[in-house]
């Protein structure tokens, strides 16, 4: 018999409670046991063997096919308490402090564009005001090539509840949607823009330390694709 290899960590109480939910699917970690002490909460997961991808990739369709299931499987259901949501707070938390703390640091003319982006997503509510047609579920809230070894989706510590899209558009592209979709994920063309509008301000800060071309063009589709949130939802 072949040995089993194991991770054993501390973990947010949104981390364990995703975790307890995730299917026994190849794109997931599997979790083992969990429990709190009097340093917290801990977690024994399944070990995934390999190299993370860099950061700028886009994880592979498997992921995105395995997130569609998840997505769909959780869709309208009432989540544990432990799961935080995707609200105005954070959203307004997102924009106005954790994407604001990495671009003021920044020299280059696009420390500006992205700060005037930055201001305008938090002043205007139509992102906000969107969480209010577009359906819930459980998210793991980081999809980025850091977070992927092999085909396996890792790191749960972001996951929440909120918009699938949220998921979908943080690192994929059309060959991402397409493998979503080809699993029966949904997607709506709010949705849509409002996923892109969101993560393209959401991880601006970080991003523009590692690269400015990309930050450049996160701030032009994050603008478009805000353009396409207000058009579908209009002011008060």
């Amino acid at each position: 018999m072949g040995s089993l290899e194991f991770v054993a960590k501390r973990a947010t109480a949104a981390e364990a409670a995703a975790l307890r939910l995730l299917p026994g699917d190849a794109g997931f970690p599997r979790l083992y046991d969990a429990g709190v002490d009097a340093d917290g909460p801990w977690v024994v997961t399944s070990y995934a063997a390999g190299e993370v991808l860099d950061w700028s990739a886009e994880p592979p369709g498997e992921v995105y096919a395995a997130l569609a299931r998840l997505h769909g499987e959780y869709a309208g259901r009432e989540l544990p308490v432990e799961l935080p949501r995707v609200d105005g707070e954070f959203l307004r938390m997102s924009f106005g402090r954790f994407a604001r703390a990495g671009v003021v640091r920044v020299d280059h003319p696009i420390r500006e564009q992205a700060l005037a982006m930055l201001d305008l997503f938090v002043a205007d509510e139509r992102l906000t005001r969107a969480l209010d047609v577009l359906p819930a579920t459980l998210l793991h809230g980081d999809v980025y090539g850091g977070n992927v070894v092999g085909t396996q989706l890792i790191d749960w510590g972001s996951a929440r509840v909120g918009p699938a899209e949220l998921d979908v558009t943080m690192a994929g592209g059309e060959a991402a949607l397409n493998a979503y979709r080809g699993a029966g994920g949904v997607v709506s063309e709010l949705g849509l823009a409002w996923g892109l509008a969101v993560n393209s301000a959401m991880f601006l800060g970080d991003v523009v330390r590692r690269s400015v071309e990309l930050a450049e063009v996160m701030v032009r589709e994050g603008l478009q694709a805000f353009a396409e949130v207000g058009r579908l939802v209009p002011d008060r």
